[in-house]
C-alpha cells in the first residue's frame, strides 16, 4: 500500500512575498477583467514589447503559481469565479488585469510572436515541409547533411536542388539532429513563440481562449447572420414588432395585390395586370380553337401567334442547306489557292 505526504510550509513567507500576494489580491478585487497568460519560452525582449503594448491599457504581473493560489484564496469569498484560475496554474504564468475591452487586450497579447527554430530532441508540434526548389548552395558539406536528413536532392546547374516537396519532421515526432541542422542551414524557423492566452474572466463570466481571440469581423458576421435569422423567424411566425412594421406592410400589400389580380378585381392599380392576364387567356383559347372555327374575326385572329406552314419550313431548310454548301465551296477554294502558292 503506497503512502504519500502533503508538504506544508512551516516557515512564514518572507515579507516580500506577502506584499506580492496582497498586491495580486488587491488587483483581483479591483479589476473586472482578468486574463491568465502562459509565458513558457517567452524571452525578455518579448516581455518588454508586451508591457509596452499594454501600457495604459492593462496591468501585467508575472507571478509564481503558489503565490497566485494564495492571492486567489484571499479573494475567493468575494469573487467565486476567480477560483477557476486555480485549475490552470500548471506552468509559468502571468496575470493581466484590465477594465478595458478584454477581447482587444487578448488580441494584443496574442500578437507578440517570434519565429523560432525547432531544437533537436524536442517533439515537433507541427509538420515541417521543405518545398521543392533551389537551395542557394553549391555542392559541399551542406549537400551531405541534407542527404543525411533524407531530403531528395540532386545537383542541377551547379546548385543543390530539392526535386520534390518533403516532410522533414511530422507533428508529434522527435526532431533529429540531422533535421535540426537542415532547418538551420535553410534558415527555417517553423515555430511561432510568444505569450499564450489561456483563459479570461470577463465581468464574472469565464471566457475561453478561442472566444477571446476570435476576430472582430467574425463577431460582426455572426451577429448579422443571427439578426437575419431572427427577422426571418419573426416574419414566418407573424410576430409583429415595430422593427418589422414596414416589412409586414410590404408583404400584406404584395399578397393583396396578387389576390386581386388572380380574382380579376379591377382597381386603378391592378387594371394593367388584369387586362394582361385576360389577353393571355384569350390568346391561349384562340390558339386551341383556330382550326375548328375558321370564322374567327380578323381583329382577334391577329392576336394568334402564326406558326410557319410545312411549305415555308421546307423553304427555310433548303436555304440553310444552300448557305452551308456555299461555305464549304468557299473553304475548298481558299485551300486550293493556298496550295497553288506552294508550286
Amino acid at each position: 500500500m503506497s503512502s504519500y505526504m502533503v508538504y506544508q510550509r512551516k516557515k512564514p513567507y518572507p515579507e516580500s512575498k506577502i506584499r506580492k500576494i496582497n498586491e495580486i489580491a488587491e488587483l483581483l478585487r479591483k479589476y473586472r477583467n482578468i486574463i491568465l497568460v502562459g509565458i513558457r519560452d517567452v524571452n525578455a525582449n518579448q516581455m518588454k514589447e508586451l508591457r509596452k503594448k499594454l501600457w495604459n491599457k492593462a496591468v501585467f504581473k508575472v507571478i509564481k503559481n503558489t503565490l497566485a493560489e494564495l492571492a486567489i484564496e484571499k479573494v475567493a469569498k468575494e469573487r467565486k469565479e476567480i477560483e477557476t484560475l486555480r485549475d490552470y496554474l500548471d506552468d509559468m504564468h502571468a496575470l493581466v488585469f484590465t477594465n478595458d475591452d478584454p477581447f482587444e487586450i487578448a488580441r494584443i497579447i496574442d500578437s507578440v510572436k517570434e519565429d523560432r527554430p525547432l531544437k533537436p530532441g524536442r517533439v515537433s508540434p507541427i509538420d515541417v515541409v521543405i518545398k521543392k526548389g533551389f537551395t542557394g548552395f553549391r555542392p559541399g558539406p551542406e549537400l551531405n547533411e541534407m542527404r543525411m536528413a533524407g531530403l531528395p536532392v540532386r545537383i542541377l546547374d551547379g546548385e543543390v536542388f530539392i526535386y520534390q516537396d518533403h516532410v522533414l519532421v511530422r507533428a508529434g515526432q522527435v526532431v533529429s539532429p540531422y533535421a535540426a541542422r537542415v532547418m538551420a542551414i535553410l534558415d527555417i524557423k517553423p515555430l511561432k513563440v510568444g505569450p499564450k492566452v489561456i483563459i479570461g474572466i470577463v465581468d464574472g463570466t469565464i471566457i475561453k481562449e478561442d472566444v477571446l481571440l476570435k476576430p472582430f469581423e467574425e463577431y460582426i458576421r455572426e451577429l448579422q447572420l443571427a439578426v437575419n435569422e431572427t427577422r426571418r423567424l419573426a416574419i414566418d411566425a407573424q410576430i409583429f414588432v415595430p422593427e418589422l412594421f414596414e416589412e409586414f406592410v410590404s408583404i400584406a400589400v404584395r399578397e393583396t395585390y396578387g389576390l386581386a389580380t388572380n380574382t380579376g378585381l379591377i382597381t386603378p392599380d391592378t387594371l394593367p395586370d388584369v387586362v394582361k392576364a385576360a389577353l393571355g387567356e384569350i390568346v391561349a383559347l384562340l390558339t386551341s380553337i383556330k382550326e375548328e372555327l375558321p370564322e374567327i374575326p380578323e381583329d382577334l385572329r391577329k392576336l394568334i401567334p402564326v406558326a410557319p406552314s410545312r411549305k415555308e419550313e421546307k423553304k427555310l431548310e433548303e436555304k440553310k442547306e444552300e448557305k452551308k454548301e456555299k461555305k464549304e465551296e468557299k473553304k475548298e477554294e481558299e485551300s486550293l489557292a493556298g496550295l497553288s502558292l506552294l508550286f
